[in-house]
């Protein structure tokens, strides 16, 4: 089963202004995230949208800073006249 995370709204329409929906770890963070059965997609304009930002870098050259299984990233803006 996943989770499911939608941006959407006014908070993520401004391109000039763009918003994170899932942030991991703070700008310089140094470790190892893992992450499982996440869905991340919008609904509605979203053009200030910033699905993932990652600040996580490896604890040294060769390590991973991330693990993913089951994951599903979707984004996309649609103008239909």
């Amino acid at each position: 089963m996943s989770t499911q995370l939608v941006a959407s709204g006014a908070y993520f329409e401004e391109a000039s202004n763009p918003k994170v929906l899932v942030q991991v770890g703070l700008v310089g963070s140094v470790g190892s995230v893992e992450m499982q059965g996440f869905l991340f997609t919008t609904r509605g304009p979203t053009a200030g949208l910033i699905l993932v930002e990652w600040n996580i870098r490896a604890a040294s050259p060769g390590s991973t800073s991330g693990y993913f299984e089951s994951m599903w990233l979707w984004g996309a803006d649609h103008m239909i006249e």
